[in-house]
């Protein structure tokens, strides 16, 4: 989700939501590739009909997609 006075993204869904330990994450790097659109929002994983991850199977509004095979994967 994108602030709807500044068009920024929502900081919350910039950094980790938790599912996993992230010690070696570079999270302002992180910030940065999802700010520039390069990875997909780290937003919470749900239970819903949306777009499945094949890793954690949780689902989620959006998710990044490998060159290789198009496959879609969580942030």
């Amino acid at each position: 989700k994108r602030s709807s006075k500044s068009g920024r993204m929502d900081d919350r869904y910039t950094r980790p939501q938790g599912l996993y330990d992230h010690d070696d994450v570079d999270l302002k790097k992180l910030k940065r590739l999802i700010v520039k659109g390069k990875l997909a929002p780290c937003y919470p994983g749900k239970e819903q009909d949306l777009d499945e991850c094949p890793i954690c199977f949780l689902s989620y509004p959006s998710l990044n997609h490998s060159k290789c095979c198009n496959s879609g994967i969580c942030t």
